[in-house]
């Protein structure tokens, strides 16, 4: 399907949550009908409304989600030069993580199943360990999320939702890592 240009001031007219357009990887959304339903409420939505949402998306989760949108495509967003000029320093999913410390702990998938509810919760994201017994509460999306992950490698669930990137803010609840790690199981 041909898809058109909208520019800045186009999309700039739907800024309001009753009209809700945002700019996502240069292509244009209507997320007016969508803020209420996304789980981590319509703020962080209304909050882009009328603007290019690309960095707050990709903080948060991954391209592949998009596919879900196609029915809300307007078009290709076109921006200005001096608007684009800024992308130069983004980070890659690999720079955003540091690498593990030797001296941590190897959980292996025994000791991982034991953390298996909500008071002592535990998951593996992308040969982490986590034990998320303390935040799950605050996970924005909501806890269940998190729960049904508990004792178990999440990292499937996790790709389905958010960026690599996103890890960062869980750093400080990495208790070692997997004895192995996905990508590296005999197949």
């Amino acid at each position: 399907v041909e898809q058109r240009d909208i520019g800045v001031p186009e999309l700039q007219q739907h800024s309001a949550p009753e009209s809700c357009w945002i700019s996502i990887k240069d292509v244009v959304y209507d997320m007016t009908d969508f803020a209420e339903e996304h789980p981590a409420g319509p703020q962080s939505i209304h909050d882009l409304c009328g603007k290019d949402g690309t960095e707050a998306f990709e903080a948060v989760h991954n391209a592949g989600i998009l596919d879900d949108f196609e029915d809300e495509r307007r078009g290709r967003f076109v921006s200005t030069p001096a608007a684009t000029a800024s992308s130069g320093d983004a980070a890659t999913e690999d720079d955003t993580m540091a690498p593990s410390s030797p001296s941590e702990a190897t959980i292996t998938r025994e000791e991982l199943a034991l953390h298996n509810d909500e008071d002592d919760l535990w998951t593996v994201f992308h040969g982490g360990v986590y034990d998320l017994s303390e935040w799950h509460e605050d996970h924005p999306g909501g806890p269940q999320y998190l729960r049904n992950v508990a004792g178990m490698d999440g990292t499937s669930t996790f790709d389905e939702i958010h960026s690599r990137r996103k890890l960062k803010l869980i750093k400080d609840f990495k208790v070692g890592e997997f004895e192995m790690p996905i990508g590296r199981e005999a197949t």
